[in-house]
């Protein structure tokens, strides 16, 4: 199946992936795809290697594009029941999303949109990916973002519980405080 997609001799990139999406009714920047990126632990957003592509469909027992499917979306929402394994997708989508060879930063636009995609309903999400597009930063490091998650399942949606005396990253405390100013309007 890799044949069918493949731009060159051991990649599938942005135009065969595009193709394969299509093909299996699901859109390139869905939390399914995501996480078929996430089981084949791909390595660059838009690239698929020949090893991860098949290492991918072996991990989910699949040999076609029905049974691929069937399989992303179960997947897809056992991992949204398991925080732990929820967690490791999240961690993943960071070095997935980033652009730097070091894996050390995402830029913000590409954080914004990823944090939509994996915590749609949080309590934060929309406000932090308004906020994260204001900011003179180019990007987000991977502190930051692990510490987002932990802010999106620990505090509540009108803040009343954030303390910022804690041990929160200065971008939070900035977020936090850009919320109530935006409240002020």
């Amino acid at each position: 199946m890799f044949e069918k997609y493949k731009d060159d001799d051991e990649t599938i990139g942005p135009e065969g992936i595009a193709r394969f999406c299509n093909d299996i009714g699901l859109a390139p920047d869905s939390f399914e795809i995501l996480v078929l990126a996430w089981t084949m632990n791909a390595s660059k957003m838009g690239y698929f290697s020949k090893n991860e592509f098949s290492s991918g469909f072996e991990k989910l027992q699949c040999c076609d594009l029905s049974t691929l499917k069937k399989q992303l979306n179960s997947t897809s929402q056992k991992l949204k029941q398991d925080s732990t394994k929820f967690t490791d997708l999240y961690k993943y989508a960071f070095g997935f999303a980033s652009e730097v060879e070091s894996k050390k930063s995402v830029d913000l636009s590409t954080a914004a949109e990823m944090l939509k995609l994996l915590l749609p309903e949080g309590p934060h999400t929309t406000n932090f990916a308004a906020f994260l597009c204001t900011q003179p930063n180019k990007s987000i490091n991977k502190d930051q973002w692990l510490c987002f998650l932990e802010f999106s399942r620990t505090v509540k949606a009108d803040l009343s519980n954030y303390d910022d005396s804690e041990a929160w990253p200065l971008l939070l405390d900035q977020f936090s405080e850009w919320v109530q100013h935006e409240k002020r309007k």
